[in-house]
């Protein structure tokens, strides 16, 4: 029994490092960024987000990937990538900060929902189908479209998208698949008036 509450002591400890460690990298890397681009200011690189993240068994550089969030939810074209060198410093960092987050956001609520969107699009695209959403998280979501000889399970996410005028738009972003299997898309629709914003 004593066993087990080592363990497990030891487990919850090095969770506690590990987001300890993570936390002094993202205030490395957001120092960093406002070295490289003295115009951003504190607020605008303060709320990093990794996406995903590893360190090389060869170099021992750890590597990040990141994107800016306002307020919890994620700017999915705001990707930063850095490297930590062997003694935990900035060596690498490559990606695209935005100045003045604050001001460039508009809206932090849905207007148009998740349902309403992936039934839009799924209707220009000639899909038929029943849609079920299941919410994993905060801003993230499961969804299958299933009617006839077509099912598609992906995920969906409720993020920010700076648009080429430099304008923070908050939009849904899911993938669907077109009915023969030919092709399939990744869709940035607009939480705010429901229209295409991007097509990849």
């Amino acid at each position: 029994m004593k066993l087990f509450k080592v363990m497990g002591a030891l487990i919850v400890l090095f969770f506690q490092l590990s987001a300890v460690g993570q936390q002094d990298n993202l205030r490395l890397v957001s120092q960093e960024l406002q070295r490289t681009s003295p115009e951003l200011k504190s607020e605008d690189v303060q709320n990093l987000h990794i996406d995903a993240e590893h360190t090389s068994s060869l170099s021992g550089v750890h590597h990040m990937y990141l994107n800016l969030t306002f307020n919890g939810i994620r700017i999915k074209n705001s990707t930063i990538n850095a490297s930590m060198n062997s003694v935990n410093l900035v060596d690498n960092l490559v990606g695209k900060p935005i100045k003045d987050l604050s001001r460039k956001v508009k809206t932090t609520a849905p207007s148009i929902g998740l349902l309403e969107s992936i039934q839009s699009i799924s209707t220009r695209l000639g899909i038929q189908g029943v849609i079920s959403i299941t919410a994993l998280g905060e801003n993230l979501y499961d969804f299958e479209i299933e009617g006839g000889n077509y099912r598609h399970e992906s995920k969906a996410e409720l993020v920010y998208w700076e648009n080429e005028e430099g304008e923070i738009r908050l939009a849904w972003n899911f993938n669907i698949d077109l009915p023969n299997q030919s092709h399939w898309y990744d869709f940035i629709i607009s939480a705010e008036d429901g229209s295409e914003i991007k097509r990849m």
